[in-house]
């Protein structure tokens, strides 16, 4: 006989209101962070990119059956949801496909062959009606504190197997609910927020302009470590308290402990290039992870 299929678990409604209102002060206390003279000394021009991007953030409640309450005309507005789950949990999400931000930096790029953006304009045109709106589910593995998510469309040249290029749609946060330090949260919000900033400023990939996938997603993830490894240094340092040893901030520390050794100042034009060095020098370390 068949085993049963697993039922997936949603959060209760009523429960997650809880966890809405410590994401909420989680984003206060990242945007009190980067107003502050010392944020702003820290992360110079990162600071504001970092205080638009907690500006897009929206906390959305939750359905009895596991749907994010969908933000109205979410795909006209520049806006990243935020969930916080347990890794045995599942949430969805209808606000996914292509925004209408994404569509305007696809109709900017000039390497994009303008029957590829015929095609993504048809795709943004049909997502603009709810009746095509599908749901997307959401969750987050145990060993992962948080990660961005959204759909992405791929591109291969004709005759080719390899994708060519890739556009990014509607980005989600989810964060491990198992977080318990407030420090942590704020720091792997930050981490993320500047992620969920990247795919709504930069959607579009292309291997011949921006080198291999993996490379490309490395020097993001060495900017979003490096900014969320400080945030969460100024938030121990104006006063957040730290229970217990090791956290995600000594995993944060590792990645960018190895960067700076490698590339230098985190201000500098080539702090998140991913060069060979680093990424031999991060492989080593065993943090492969972090963009393979």
């Amino acid at each position: 006989m068949a085993l049963e299929k697993s039922k997936k678990i949603m959060p209760h409604p009523a429960e997650y209101v809880a966890r809405q209102d410590r994401l909420k002060r989680s984003l206060e206390g990242i945007f009190g962070i980067v107003q502050s003279p010392q944020g702003y000394d820290v992360l110079g021009e990162h600071a504001v990119r970092l205080a638009k991007a907690v500006d897009c953030a929206r906390v959305p409640s939750i359905g009895a059956d596991g749907v994010i309450a969908e933000v109205p005309d979410w795909h006209r507005q520049r806006i990243i949801p935020i969930v916080s789950l347990y890794p045995s949990e599942v949430a969805y999400t209808t606000m996914d496909g292509i925004a209408q931000e994404q569509y305007n930096a696809v109709l900017r790029e000039p390497d994009l062959d303008n029957a590829v953006k015929w095609d993504l304009a048809v795709m943004y045109f049909r997502n603009t009606k709810k009746e095509n709106h599908h749901r997307r589910e959401l969750s987050i593995p145990a060993q992962r504190s948080g990660k961005t998510t959204s759909s992405v469309v791929n591109m291969t040249r004709k005759g080719q197997e390899n994708i060519a290029a890739g556009v990014i749609g509607q980005p989600s946060i989810v964060v491990n609910e198992r977080i318990i330090q407030l420090v942590e949260m704020i720091d792997t919000l930050s981490h993320e927020m500047i992620h969920g900033a990247d795919y709504l400023d930069y959607p579009v990939w292309m291997m011949d302009r921006d080198g291999m996938a993996e490379q490309h997603r490395l020097s993001y993830e060495l900017r979003a470590h490096a900014i969320g490894w400080r945030v969460g240094r100024i938030a121990l340092d104006q006063g957040y308290r730290m229970i217990g040893g090791r956290s995600m901030l000594a995993s944060s520390e590792a990645v960018e402990s190895i960067r700076q050794r490698v590339n230098g100042d985190f201000l500098s034009p080539n702090a998140f290039d991913p060069n060979e060095e680093l990424i031999e020098a991060l492989d080593d370390a065993g943090l492969k992870s972090i963009y393979s």
